[in-house]
Parts: structure tokens; sequence; C-alpha cells
């Protein structure tokens, strides 16, 4: 069962992201992504051959649901992080958790962030978990204000266990 703080180091840590398999556009941090880690790919590997790199991250359907969510700001992060800073063995085995942890610190939060943890720090009081809204400021900087308002859809449940229910169906779609 879901408890608040999980939750959100689950998001954080994969980026966390829900988006249709049917969507032909690509999201906009899908380009800083791959192409941060195929230049890395590239530096570590020179005969890794950077188009098919690109092509084959852009168009993994698990990478595009998982960037879905991501602001472009925070994808930016991590592909220069990627593309440069991290070590060549994390960059084909990951994880990539330095350069998300990264994002998260140098991305300011969004101005719906703000607004949604206060209002997610409450329902999680209410609902018996313990959750700051410094920890869900920096649990979820990275994600998208669209995402939010799905989080935030789902704390208008009935019910904690319907919420529950409702959050752990929209991370499992991570």
């Amino acid at each position: 069962m879901w408890r608040g703080v999980p939750v959100i180091l689950m998001a954080a840590a994969v980026g966390g992201a829900v988006a249709s398999c049917d969507d032909p556009s690509p999201p906009p941090s899908l380009e800083s992504f791959c192409g941060g880690v195929c230049q890395g790919a590239v530096r570590c590997d020179n005969s890794v051959p950077l188009q098919i790199c690109n092509s084959s991250c852009t168009g993994d359907s698990a990478t595009r649901r998982s960037l879905a969510v991501v602001r472009p700001e925070a994808a930016a992060v991590v592909g220069a992080c990627l593309s440069s800073d991290l070590a060549c063995e994390m960059i084909f085995s990951g994880p990539f958790d330095a350069c998300w942890d990264r994002a998260r610190s140098e991305t300011p939060p969004s101005p719906r962030l703000v607004t949604f943890c206060q209002e997610y720090a409450t329902w999680a009081f209410n609902c018996g978990y313990s959750l700051s809204v410094e920890d869900c400021r920096t649990g979820l900087n990275i994600q998208t204000d669209a995402f939010l308002d799905e989080m935030a859809a789902c704390t208008r449940l009935a019910s904690c266990e319907a919420t529950d229910a409702c959050l752990n169906n929209l991370f499992g779609n991570i």
C-alpha cells in the first residue's frame, strides 16, 4: 500500500511519468535525456553510434512514458550530467540517481508545486502519513504540473484508501 514518502521517492528516482503509449509526439524531456545519455555513451565508448543510440532511446516506449511528466528544465540538467559528468560504468549500467539528484537540487520549484505540496502534505497528515512540505517539494520538483494535477485529483477521492489505490495506479504506470 502506498505510504506518502515512498511514492515521492520512487517518482523522484525514476523521473516518474505517465503517458499514453499511442501518443506520437515525444515528451519535451526526451531529447535532452536521450541526447545526454547517448553523448555519454559515445564519450565512454567511441564505437557507439550516436544516431543509433539516440533513435533507440527516443523510440523506447518505456523511456517515453518515464519522461512524459519530467519538466524539460530538469531533463536538461540530467542530460548535461549524463553527457559529461557521470562515470562510464554508470552510463552503461545505471543507475542515474546522481544526475536525477542534481536535477532535483538545481531545478527551482514551479509555482504549481508550491501550491500542490501544501495541499498534499495536509492530505498526507489527514490520512495518517508523515510528509513535510519540504520533502514533497524536494521529491517532486522535477515533475510537470500536469502530473501534479493527476496526483491532486487522486487526493480528492472520498477516502484515504481510494486515494492510495489511485496513487498506486498512477505510479504503477511509470
